[in-house]
């Protein structure tokens, strides 16, 4: 689960939760603007962890284990040039909802866009048609870990591979207690 990017002034700057602090002081000294080359990536990954993939591990753990229905997960790794904020963004919150919806816009659009944004409506109408189905990939508790869904990934940028949950939530062994001592964590 991802959140919303939110809305930037400028589309060719990094939003200031992904400068550093010693880019984001001079910046203000300056009135300079960050690069992306100058962007933390290890920031990113911090706060991505944090607000989205441990809370969703968490979340989606307690649902399967408390046994109230079925639960399949995903990631979004489809990352294309005609949706980015700012050059190199990556895959962000809602930036699959263009996919899903096929509104992406045509100028520019890659063949892997078009093919994941195919793979996506099916999998999405099927699992609208026969929720007990699910979307086209092992629902939690099912396939011994091998259970998240990777959707426009290196290896299917078209499509979806299936992966280990691990692949996502390696992070959560280090995180989950964050989220416990601060009642951000779900649990059955």
């Amino acid at each position: 689960m991802l959140c919303s990017a939110g809305e930037f002034s400028d589309p060719q700057a990094p939003p200031a939760s992904y400068r550093t602090t010693s880019q984001t002081d001079r910046q203000h000294q300056t009135g300079e603007r960050a690069t992306n080359e100058e962007t933390d990536p290890a920031n990113n990954s911090t706060i991505t962890d944090l607000t989205f993939t441990c809370t969703t591990q968490t979340l989606t753990s307690a649902i399967q284990s408390a046994g109230r229905q079925p639960v399949w997960r995903y990631r979004y790794d489809g990352s294309f040039p005609n949706l980015q904020l700012f050059p190199n963004a990556g895959a962000f919150h809602s930036i699959e909802i263009p996919s899903v919806f096929g509104t992406y816009p045509e100028a520019g659009a890659t063949a892997d866009q078009i093919s994941l944004s195919k793979y996506m409506q099916g999998a999405w109408a099927g699992f609208a048609k026969n929720p007990s189905g699910g979307p086209g990939w092992p629902k939690l508790g099912s396939a011994l870990g091998a259970e998240l869904g990777l959707l426009g990934g290196k290896a299917v940028p078209g499509g979806e591979q299936t992966v280990p949950l691990l692949t996502a939530d390696y992070p959560c062994v280090l995180y989950d207690p964050i989220l416990i001592a601060t009642n951000m964590a779900y649990r059955a």
